[in-house]
This record gives structure tokens, C-alpha cells and sequence, in this order.
């Protein structure tokens, strides 16, 4: 999959992202939210591990048909800088996926609750990245 994400911040930053699988026609748009842990002045290697807090939202089009998907991820990650300005990204944590359906007819929580569509599906399942980065 090629995906492309912008993130701005030091210790806490703010990403978000675009990606696209040609092949199966799918596209995602992604927003995250890092916290990077404080590195020890003595330490000078660079890497660090942070937090991760984020969601995807997946459209899949097959057959003229869309599948859309929402996921919501927590991983824990490291980051291993390489002297260039360049490195990869190693994170590991669960995250929460859920598929739309037919709106429902029965709001959580009474008439001025939210709603989950009747078919909709939803379940845990463990996420990961191994991503390549370049700092500018």
C-alpha cells in the first residue's frame, strides 16, 4: 500500500494521512495523535518510543460496490532515526473496527442516543506498522 502522512510536532504531534492500494481499489484517510516520551539529556541516540492514537476510515470499491470501514487503533511504538534524517517506525497495539449498515431504527440510549446500523459488525483485532520516514 502506498501511504503518505504529514505529521508537525516535537514531543506531541499531530499526523495525518492519505493511502491507496491500486490493486483492490482502496483508499484510506487517516488521522493520529503521537506522544513522543521524553528522551534523557545524557541520551544522545535519538530514537524514541511513543504512543500512538488514532483512526482510519477505508472505502473499498469492488464490482461499482463500496465497503466502507472504520477503524480506531492505540499502539505502542518505536522510532529508529538513522544519521541521514531518515529512519522507520515500529509499532504494535489493538484496535476497534467497525462496518456501517442500514441506519437502525432503535438509538442507543433513548430517542437522543447515537445509533449502530442493525447489520453492522464490529470486533478487536491486533495492528502493526513498519513504516519508513523522512524528516524535512
Amino acid at each position: 500500500m502506498l501511504n503518505v502522512k504529514i505529521k508537525y510536532g516535537t514531543d506531541f504531534q499531530v499526523g495525518v494521512g492519505l493511502g491507496f492500494m491500486p490493486i483492490i481499489n482502496l483508499l484510506t484517510l487517516t488521522g493520529d495523535i503521537y506522544y513522543n516520551f521524553p528522551k534523557k539529556l545524557e541520551n544522545l541516540n535519538p530514537n524514541t518510543w511513543n504512543v500512538n492514537l488514532g483512526g482510519t476510515f477505508t472505502n473499498i470499491i469492488q464490482n461499482g460496490d463500496d465497503e466502507q470501514v472504520i477503524f480506531f487503533y492505540s499502539r505502542l511504538g518505536r522510532r529508529l532515526n538513522f544519521k541521514n534524517g531518515t529512519g522507520i517506525n515500529l509499532d504494535l497495539g489493538l484496535g476497534l473496527w467497525l462496518t456501517p449498515g442500514e441506519p437502525s431504527s432503535k438509538p442507543l440510549g433513548g430517542s437522543a442516543g447515537l445509533s449502530l446500523p442493525d447489520d453492522s459488525s464490529k470486533g478487536l483485532a491486533p495492528v502493526g506498522s513498519i513504516s519508513y520516514f523522512i524528516k524535512f
